[in-house]
C-alpha cells in the first residue's frame, strides 16, 4: 500500500498542479454550488416580476412579447408561450395599477440577482467586494440585460420569414450572449480586469448557452408539460428553477474557467493577456 501511494503521489500532484487541478480547485474555493444555487433563486425571484412589468411599459402589438419570444427561444411549444402570454401581460385595468412603485421594486428585485452575480464574479477572480461607489453597476447591468432581450426581440421579428432568418437570430444570440457576459464582468468587477481578460469566461458562458437552448428545444417542452399536469403551477415552478439553476451553473463555472484561464502560464493563458499587435 505504502509502494502505490508513492506511485500515485506524483500523479496527483502533476493533476492539481495542472490546469485542470487549477480550475477545480477555484470552484472549490468559491463554494460553486452555493453560488449556483443563491444565483437561481435570485434570478426566480426576480424572472416573472420583470417581465410582467416589461410588458406593461412596453407592449407590443400582435400580442407577441419579450417573453414570448424568449420563451420560443427556449423551445418551448405554442400552448406554453400562449401561457406565459397570459401570465406575464396583464390586464389593461390593472396596466394603471402598476405605475412607478411597481417599476421601482420589479428593478430592485433584479439588482439583487446582479448584486449576486457581481460577488460570483469577485470570487471567481479573487477580488474583494466594490464597496459603496460600485453600487451602481448593478443597477446597470439590469438595464443592459433589459436593452439585449429588446433588441433580440426586435432582431428577431425583423428577420421572420427572411431566407436563413433562424440562423441569423442564432448568431446574433450568440453574439449578443458573448458581449453581454463580456461587458457584465467588466462592469460588476468595477473596471478591475480588463474587458479582454474577462472576454473568455463570456466566451464560454455564450457557448454554455448555446448548448443548452438545443437542450431546451429537446427536453424542455415535454418536461413542463409532465410536470404541469401532475404538479399543476408548483410543477412549472419547479421546472423553471431546475432550469434557472442549469444556467447559473454555466455561469458560475464559465466565470471559474475564465479567470483560470486568464492567469494561466500556458500559451493561451498569455494569449488571452497580451493584446495583439
Amino acid at each position: 500500500m505504502a509502494q502505490l501511494k508513492r506511485r500515485v503521489e506524483p500523479a496527483v500532484r502533476l493533476a492539481q498542479a495542472g490546469l485542470p487541478g487549477r480550475i477545480l480547485g477555484r470552484l472549490i474555493e468559491v463554494n460553486f454550488l452555493d453560488r449556483t444555487v443563491i444565483l437561481a433563486g435570485q434570478a426566480f425571484s426576480a424572472l416573472l416580476p420583470l417581465i410582467i412589468v416589461v410588458n406593461t411599459v412596453s407592449p407590443h402589438p400582435g400580442g407577441d412579447t419579450p417573453a414570448a419570444a424568449l420563451a420560443r427561444r427556449l423551445g418551448l411549444g405554442p400552448k406554453d408561450v400562449s401561457s406565459l402570454q397570459a401570465a406575464a401581460a396583464p390586464p389593461s385595468s390593472a396596466r394603471a395599477s402598476i405605475g412607478l412603485l411597481g417599476v421601482l421594486l420589479a428593478i430592485l428585485t433584479a439588482t439583487s440577482f446582479a448584486r449576486a452575480l457581481q460577488r460570483s464574479f469577485e470570487l471567481a477572480w479573487r477580488l474583494p467586494p466594490a464597496g459603496l461607489r460600485a453600487a451602481w453597476r448593478p443597477l446597470a447591468l439590469v438595464i443592459g440585460l433589459a436593452v439585449y432581450v429588446e433588441l433580440l426581440f426586435l432582431f428577431g421579428r425583423l428577420v421572420r420569414g427572411v431566407p436563413a432568418g433562424t440562423l441569423l437570430e442564432d448568431l446574433a444570440t450568440f453574439a449578443g450572449a458573448w458581449a453581454i457576459w463580456t461587458g457584465a464582468g467588466w462592469i460588476l468587477l468595477a473596471g478591475r480586469v480588463r474587458p479582454r481578460l474577462v472576454a473568455a469566461g463570456g466566451l464560454l458562458t455564450a457557448v454554455g448557452f448555446a448548448v443548452l437552448r438545443r437542450l431546451a428545444a429537446l427536453y424542455l417542452p415535454s418536461l413542463v408539460a409532465s410536470n404541469q399536469q401532475q404538479f399543476g403551477f408548483l410543477g412549472v415552478a419547479f421546472t423553471l428553477f431546475s432550469w434557472l439553476s442549469t444556467c447559473a451553473l454555466v455561469i458560475v463555472v464559465a466565470t471559474v474557467i475564465g479567470a483560470v484561464l486568464a492567469e494561466d502560464p500556458s500559451r493561451l493563458g498569455r494569449l488571452i493577456r497580451t493584446p495583439r499587435r
